[in-house]
């Protein structure tokens, strides 16, 4: 085996692990672990995000963008990741702040299409499920799953409370 052959070899098992480590965080939040978090405060820094990424919507605009009532937006452990879970049903979006850049994403997401939320671009299309990727400066993204136009709106809110 070359040494392209393992790398590309090593780069799909971290490509899975991440896909999986997604998986567990909505699976940990549809059995209802990861605590509520109000999104009342103003995050000034995207590590601060990164570490509280519920502060980035409140409920109502959450609920608003997805045009769907909501149980109060929670933390998975996980990510951290914000989970946004209707009311009386399924998860219906998630919020993070991670680590990357787009160049990571373009290879592997079907559909991408760019848009300009908050004076910053952001980038939808499928990767598993509907996605959103808002570079950030720091070396970081932020992640948004959900249909492209409801993580549009979303990414509008969120982006104004990341400097």
């Amino acid at each position: 085996m070359t040494v392209l052959e393992r790398w590309g070899l090593a780069r799909a098992k971290r490509e899975l692990a991440c896909m999986m480590a997604a998986t567990a965080v909505v699976l940990a939040a549809a059995a209802g672990c990861g605590g509520a978090s109000g999104a009342t405060a103003v995050t000034s820094t995207p590590q601060q995000a990164a570490a509280h990424p519920c502060r980035l919507v409140t409920q109502a605009q959450a609920a608003s963008a997805l045009h769907v009532a909501l149980q109060a937006p929670r933390e998975a452990p996980l990510g951290p990741t914000c989970v946004l879970q209707a009311k009386s049903g399924p998860v219906v979006g998630t919020l993070a702040v991670q680590r990357g850049d787009l160049s990571q994403v373009s290879a592997r997401a079907v559909g991408l299409m760019m848009a300009t939320e908050a004076g910053r671009a952001t980038y939808c299309g499928t990767l598993g499920q509907p996605t959103l990727w808002a570079p950030l400066d720091s070396g970081s993204m932020l992640v948004i799953s959900a249909p492209c136009n409801d993580a549009r709106a979303l990414a509008a809110i969120a982006l104004r409370r990341i400097s």
